[in-house]
């Protein structure tokens, strides 16, 4: 019986110790291409649902391209809204400030990115095909130089969601 209870004791021992990591046992976290794309997916899913909670009067005829930067609070809303560049419009500007300040529930950062990691909603309203196109060639330009420009700082990127609303006028 002693025996029996020295070596249901010794597994015990050994399966906590197995279980635990050596200190010298180095533990590494990669952010991998899926859970970011979930992200992205999911931030962008839900900044098109508050897009669609914003009222537009039939007499509007916004079209632009705003762009809006934001955080990500520890609650999962959306912080720090500012517009980072104006589409010269001032309902689509409005527009697109209300549906990033009305985001929630979005979750944590992406492993590997800073908590304080600066998001970016790129919001084209459109009131016809013609000004979709000429917004999203637009929008292309400018993501492109955006890219290139993280690429050559080596620093974080900024997230950004791109959604596009176009009515008929």
């Amino acid at each position: 019986m002693q025996r029996r209870l020295i070596a249901i004791m010794a597994a015990l021992v050994l399966s906590t110790a197995l279980a635990v990591p050596l200190a010298s046992q180095d533990i590494t976290v990669t952010p991998g291409p899926r859970g970011e794309q979930a992200f992205v997916a999911k931030v962008s899913s839900d900044l098109n649902r508050e897009l669609g909670h914003v009222y537009l009067s039939p007499r509007d005829h916004a079209s632009g391209l705003a762009m809006v930067h934001f955080r990500i609070d520890a609650q999962g809303r959306a912080t720090d809204v500012k517009l980072h560049q104006r589409s010269g419009d001032f309902t689509v500007n409005r527009v697109a400030l209300a549906a990033v300040r009305r985001l929630d529930n979005l979750g944590a950062v992406p492993v590997g990115y800073p908590d304080d990691q600066i998001m970016q909603a790129n919001i084209i309203l459109a009131t016809s095909e013609r000004d979709l196109n000429r917004l999203n060639r637009q929008l292309d330009k400018l993501e492109a130089a955006r890219i290139n420009q993280a690429a050559r700082s080596g620093g974080h990127p900024v997230l950004a969601f791109t959604v596009k609303a176009h009515s008929a006028s």
